[in-house]
């Protein structure tokens, strides 16, 4: 997850390049996914503390918030394209 928060930094290193609107809506993405990582990993781990009971109910959760931060990460690519 480390190189994810680089590569995060590395937008954000980038933002002058943009329009003024497109900077606030790209430093708003920027936030967002932040936030999202922060979950992600919140959900990994209550997939690794998981019991057996809830382990695939826990590992769905996790699976739509990686597939979703991903989805983020890459739509702040695309802004920069």
């Amino acid at each position: 997850m480390a190189d994810v928060n680089m590569k995060i930094d590395r937008y954000e290193g980038r933002v002058d390049e943009l329009n003024a609107e497109s900077k606030e809506a790209t430093k708003k993405k920027i936030e967002s996914l932040r936030e999202e990582r922060k979950e992600v990993v919140q959900k990994y781990k209550d997939y690794q503390d998981s019991t057996e009971d809830n382990r695939k109910e826990a590992k769905e959760e996790f699976k739509k918030s990686f597939d979703d931060f991903k989805d983020g990460m890459n739509e702040l690519a695309k802004m920069f394209s």
